[in-house]
């Protein structure tokens, strides 16, 4: 990472990736390529605090609720309170057969904007 700066994007698609990964080993060799590349980047140390927020003894909790969460990400995005992509967030309980992941409300989001 040339301009010490960690991609939001890479950082998403290494956790999408250990997401779908079903086996451990292919989940440990995720992060572990991921690590291996910013970890020399006094920067990584943000990414773990987000990850294990119950570690984190320097910050305290943030006392979002999911539901809260997830209303203040769709206001972040701009998107309109009864769009489908504000209510598959709203409904991230659903799974990801009914629910849009991040990744996809960002695709969107992107497509609007062209």
């Amino acid at each position: 990472m040339g301009d010490s700066t960690i991609k939001f994007n890479v950082v998403c698609d290494m956790l999408e990736a250990v997401s779908k990964a079903r086996k451990l080993t292919v989940k440990r060799k995720h992060l572990r390529t991921f690590f291996d590349h910013v970890y020399t980047d006094p920067k990584c140390y943000s990414i773990l605090r987000l990850l294990l927020p119950n570690l984190d003894k320097e910050r305290p909790a943030y006392g979002f609720k999911e539901s809260v969460l997830a209303k203040c990400i769709s206001d972040a995005l701009g998107l309109a309170k009864d769009s489908p992509d504000a209510r598959r967030l709203l409904d991230w309980k659903r799974g990801p057969s009914e629910s849009a992941g991040l990744r996809q409300v960002k695709a969107e989001r992107k497509r609007q904007r062209s």
